[in-house]
């Protein structure tokens, strides 16, 4: 039985965009991924952002989790402001409570699952016994318990990404963000995944998704379309 993590603390909004814009540099001139975005999110929350490619997802995902500063407009993070903080303290604000899971795993092929899990834990202060505890809870609550020590490249690919959301909530986010997580799995492997995703929402943790897969749409409570940078729906 799959256990369940603790609940983080609650607040009415942890995440909020008003006015993003985000443009790039190209040898053709600026472009524009992002223009005028206003988007909250409320703690609790499962929030899917679909739209084409090209459309700009990856490029909110990445404002919104504090990856990219914007170039123009606010985004309110847990209640604070991030327009002044310093790169220090944006990493540090990330390492505290975001959870990035990337469409391509970024496991430690030759490390164990219960390796790469702790390696959340590398670039912060941390207790040894009170990291592995929390590393072995978010390895139970998605089912991998019995996976501690098998090395990651010979994983499913379906329990690569396990261990990617897991290595995501061994220090528990406000905010689990994911990048296209089932874009590199078949559909039984998918359906894991995002089954793996709705209880962790249930159980309280906040998620932000991204997806062009219109099929995994109805795992989130309220869907976004992006269209030329540009919040179109909004549901």
């Amino acid at each position: 039985m799959r256990q369940k993590l603790p609940p983080p603390l609650m607040s009415a909004c942890i995440l909020r965009l008003r006015g993003v814009t985000k443009r790039f540099l190209a040898p053709g001139g600026a472009v524009t991924a992002l223009e005028g975005v206003d988007l909250e999110v409320a703690t609790g929350e499962f929030v899917a952002i679909t739209g084409p490619s090209g459309s700009g997802k990856t490029t909110l995902l990445h404002v919104a989790c504090l990856l990219e500063p914007p170039t123009a407009g606010e985004i309110e993070f847990d209640g604070e402001s991030t327009a002044r903080l310093s790169e220090r303290r944006l990493a540090a604000l990330r390492g505290r409570k975001i959870g990035l899971v990337f469409q391509k795993f970024c496991l430690l092929p030759h490390r164990s699952v219960l390796e790469n899990v702790l390696f959340r834990f590398r670039y912060i202060p941390h207790d040894a016994q009170e990291a592995r505890r929390q590393a072995l809870a978010a390895l139970a609550a998605v089912g991998l318990q019995d996976r501690l020590d098998h090395p990651a490249r010979l994983l499913s690919g379906g329990e690569m990404q396990r261990v990617a959301i897991a290595r995501a909530l061994a220090r528990p986010p406000r905010l689990l963000a994911a990048d296209e997580p089932t874009g590199n799995l078949d559909r039984a492997a998918a359906g894991g995944v995002m089954s793996c995703l709705q209880q962790l929402n249930r159980s309280g943790v906040t998620i932000l998704l991204v997806t062009h897969n219109a099929a995994l749409l109805d795992c989130a409570a309220r869907r976004l379309t992006l269209r030329d940078g540009r919040l179109a729906t909004d549901s």
